[in-house]
């Protein structure tokens, strides 16, 4: 039985337009497998998350200075078996 893999890659980018600092939150996620023979792996973080839970919950909190700009991006892989069908990985 071989495997197939997709790879997932996100960017947000967050700008502080005001002249004074401002504390950000930023909440997201990736897949949750619901089949044994499904595994995803969060392969890069940057910046690395304040909390990753255990439903795949990130949380970041990102301080900006005034007028400054951040990007968060992160990677994930989901593998499964090649004859199944996955969906909903996006």
């Amino acid at each position: 039985m071989t495997n197939d893999s997709l790879r997932n890659c996100y960017k947000i980018t967050l700008k502080n337009l005001l002249p004074t600092a401002a504390l950000v939150t930023v909440e997201d996620h990736i897949p949750i497998p619901r089949h044994e023979s499904i595994t995803v792996k969060l392969e890069s973080v940057r910046p690395a998350p304040k909390e990753q839970s255990d439903l795949n919950l990130l949380k970041w909190e990102i301080s900006l200075s005034g007028e400054s700009e951040q990007t968060i991006t992160y990677e994930y892989s989901v593998e499964h078996p090649r004859e199944m069908d996955v969906t909903g990985v996006l």
